[in-house]
């Protein structure tokens, strides 16, 4: 997660903002059978949450500013390729950083709030160590949206693993389908009991020259954070 330093500060911001954005509408029924049929949670204001993530960030030193991305190349532009989260810069130490959107922060319930967002990212890291992110702050991505900001190592990749390939790993390591979850957006997941993951895909796994398997894409989660049993260090 980074230093100790930044750390403290990530978790204070995320205490801080996690329950931002409650609203209680006055709405009729009809008005909000619409908007949740469209994928909008009523009860919930976005904007209200993005400007208490960034003012929370900043009081406690780890919101970013756009000189962070100097020299940075942008390789992958979410919006212009009409994905949901990440936009992906190469460094220049052939590193790679990620500003993700937050774009499943959607309510501050336990599977759509910013914690879920931090489990995942820990998750990821205990599970997947030869690709584990960094987390740098926040900061506004180039479409003016308070984002987190990922760093994640050099991958040399000589293709997408296929899906017997992922199959094939994830069941050496003791994952097994599972069965769709609340968080996993219809998605079957992999389950060892302790941890989770959804979308392990061809698409979200890299296979390297060293023929080792890099779960890039994928989305973890740990049991006891989505089912309420513990709560974020």
């Amino acid at each position: 997660m980074g230093s100790a330093e930044t750390r403290s500060g990530i978790y204070r911001t995320v205490e801080a903002a996690n329950s931002a954005g409650i609203v209680r509408p006055i709405l009729e029924a009809d008005e909000l059978e619409e908007l949740e049929s469209r994928g909008i949670n009523p009860y919930y204001d976005k904007k209200d949450f993005s400007r208490e993530l960034e003012k929370q960030a900043k009081a406690n030193g780890v919101w970013l500013d756009n000189s962070y991305l100097d020299g940075k190349e942008l390789l992958h532009d979410q919006k212009a390729k009409g994905t949901s989260e990440n936009d992906i810069y190469r460094n220049e130490d052939g590193t790679f950083t990620k500003l993700n959107n937050l774009s499943y922060v959607r309510g501050t319930e336990r599977h759509n709030n910013l914690a879920a967002s931090i489990d995942r990212i820990e998750t990821h890291n205990e599970l997947f160590p030869n690709v584990a992110y960094t987390v740098e702050g926040f900061m506004q991505n180039k479409n003016g949206v308070p984002s987190l900001v990922l760093a994640q190592p050099e991958i040399i990749a000589e293709r997408n693993a296929t899906q017997e390939e992922i199959s094939d790993c994830l069941k050496k390591i003791g994952f097994n389908l599972d069965g769709v979850r609340k968080w996993s957006n219809g998605h079957e997941v992999w389950s060892n009991g302790k941890y989770e993951i959804a979308d392990a895909r061809p698409a979200n796994v890299l296979k390297g020259k060293n023929g080792e398997l890099y779960f890039i894409d994928t989305i973890p989660h740990s049991v006891e954070y989505m089912t309420g049993q513990t709560h974020l260090n």
